[in-house]
């Protein structure tokens, strides 16, 4: 077997990395533009809290977009965060779902299946999506609340 120069391989492993940078920002930007054209965001939580249900976050496009806001996908390391809280994108038939918390921005790509792990790509929270997205809850907090009042002054 003849032997390659150090050159070629340099270029080849040059290609490959380009090739790679190149199939992930596609990804990227595939993954972004599915979670801004998503009809409805879908919260939902991972453990059972009773003042913090599952529910329809939010019911249109345009409120999905004012509440993305100029976000952008921001790789990270993965870490060993035991997530509570899951927003699921949904758009027409499709769905994409990203466990979510203070630092995490984690897209589910593909969920295990069969006994296969789930594919996951991990992102930064960024601290102004996260703000909005305690806003809700700080909202929903309190919408149960009032209601458990109501329902107990009869």
């Amino acid at each position: 077997m003849k032997k390659m120069p150090f050159t070629t391989l340099l270029i080849v492993a040059l290609l490959i990395g380009v090739i790679t940078l190149l199939v992930f920002s596609n990804q990227k930007r595939s993954l972004l533009k599915f979670m801004q054209e998503a009809d409805t965001i879908q919260y939902k939580c991972s453990v059972s809290r009773a003042s913090i249900p599952n529910k329809t976050l939010l019911e249109n496009n345009e409120q999905v977009r004012k509440f993305l806001g100029d976000f952008k996908l921001v790789s990270k390391e993965a870490c060993k965060c035991a997530h509570m809280d899951m927003l699921i994108f949904h758009k027409g038939k499709e769905s994409l779902m990203v466990s979510i918390c203070d630092h995490c921005f984690d897209i589910i790509v593909t969920p295990a299946q069969n006994g296969q792990h789930s594919v996951v790509e991990h992102y930064k929270m960024p601290d102004k999506l996260y703000q909005r997205f305690k806003a809700f809850q700080v909202d929903w907090e309190s919408q149960q609340q009032n209601a458990d009042n109501n329902s107990t002054n009869f």
